[in-house]
């Protein structure tokens, strides 16, 4: 009973958290969601849609937090429990500030990211083993805040390619970008180029050749890589 072991993972998170996590043998049930997480510093006028927005996306399964040890922001979760369709990220609209939103082989389509639309304030977006391929990527064309971005298909699939990277030319914002997957090849330079303020790439499992790369560094020399088998 008790603590096992600590480890590292950096395909399968602890749902939706890139971090150290701990293995217990017991049979205690997990604690209840702290829903005051995400309510500490939302002003008076709004406070009312947020709090239900953030008790309507923990009931269907999600998280809503202030990451970070910050109440100015919101950070949103939704993990391959999360039971809300599309119909239920409706209320992301009403989660005050929101500026990260993560979904972590959570059941959701192409067409269910149109609701991401209505988060002006997005900055950050995880999409990790769902069912988006690359047209739903089109629809990320209108969020022009989109400062980091994680795209990684399930094990095997075909979910994510160069030609759903092309959807995403010339982001003004994209700073950060993480490709998983070997459906990404030397055909995305071209994309990566047209993002003038990329700075930090992270390629996991691509195709991308040595070829590729070098032009990429040549273009772009301070350029933060990380590339891993």
């Amino acid at each position: 009973y008790g603590l096992l072991r600590w480890f590292r993972s950096y395909r399968k998170r602890d749902a939706c958290e890139n971090r150290l996590f701990q293995i217990h043998v017991d049979q205690a049930d997990p604690p209840p969601p702290d829903r005051t997480l995400a309510f500490r510093g939302v002003p008076a006028e709004v406070r009312k849609k947020h709090q239900q927005a953030v008790h309507d996306i923990i009931d269907l399964g999600g998280t809503a937090r202030s990451p970070y040890g910050s109440y100015k922001f919101s950070k949103v979760c939704f993990p391959k429990e999360y039971k809300g369709g599309g119909k239920g990220l409706v209320h992301l609209k009403d989660v005050y500030h929101l500026i990260e939103v993560q979904f972590v082989a959570a059941p959701i389509t192409n067409d269910d990211l149109a609701q991401l639309s209505h988060v002006e304030d997005l900055r950050s977006l995880e999409l990790v083993e769902t069912e988006v391929t690359d047209e739903g990527l089109a629809k990320l064309e209108s969020l022009h805040n989109l400062h980091t971005l994680w795209l990684e298909a399930p094990l095997g699939g075909e979910h994510f390619t160069d030609a759903g990277l092309a959807h995403l030319r010339d982001s003004s914002r994209m700073a950060k970008l993480t490709l998983y997957g070997p459906h990404f090849t030397d055909s995305s330079v071209e994309t990566l180029l047209t993002l003038p303020r990329l700075h930090k790439l992270t390629l996991y499992d691509t195709s991308f050749t040595p070829e590729g790369i070098s032009k990429l560094k040549k273009a772009k020399p301070r350029l933060e890589l990380t590339i891993e088998p």
